[in-house]
């Protein structure tokens, strides 16, 4: 996963993995459901780190891609620390142009239905209001994030990203099954 895409660091399609989702599939079932819902335009994936997000939320905007006609947008934002350019990297995502200060640049993205997707906003909380502007600019747009703590913000729902369940001690594995 560390090709980005073609459009410039941070900004891409989503990609597919080679690996199956291993354990997470009633998860995957339970957020796509929750993403979809008709109230929710911005869901929060919440967890410790290492712990999966990127990966669920990857797999999950591949499972409700056919709910978004304009497609499915990926920012990557683990190696952006400077939260001002969050609302420059979300704009290019959405093909905006002009200053994206202005309304009027965000006509462009105001009735597409899609998907995007913000992966590792921990580290940018400060930009977490220009999610809300992106919502209000774009009401048809549902946003996916994935951080390891709520932005805490208007309309925010939050999903705890639980880690994987291990057999327990008294289940031996049998490696010849593995």
């Amino acid at each position: 996963m560390a090709d980005h895409g073609s459009d410039g660091p941070g900004i891409g399609p989503l990609p597919f993995s080679v690996t199956p989702l291993i354990g997470r599939d009633t998860l995957v079932a339970a957020v796509a459901e929750r993403l979809t819902s008709p109230e929710v335009q911005l869901l929060t994936l919440v967890g410790p780190g290492g712990i999966g997000k990127t990966r669920l939320g990857l797999e999950v905007a591949h499972a409700v891609r056919q709910h978004f006609p304009d497609g499915t947008h990926l920012v990557w934002l683990a190696s952006v620390s400077d939260p001002s350019l969050v609302p420059v990297m979300v704009a290019r995502a959405l093909e905006v142009r002009g200053p994206i200060d202005d309304p009027r640049a965000w006509a462009i993205a105001r009735d597409r239905r899609c998907l995007l997707v913000l992966d590792n906003f921990e580290q940018l909380l400060d930009a977490a209001l220009s999610v809300v502007d992106v919502l209000r600019h774009c009401p048809h747009i549902t946003i996916l994030v994935t951080s390891r703590v709520p932005l805490h913000i208007s309309g925010e729902h939050q999903h705890q990203v639980p880690p994987l369940r291990t057999p327990s001690e008294d289940v031996e594995l049998d490696l010849a099954t593995l």
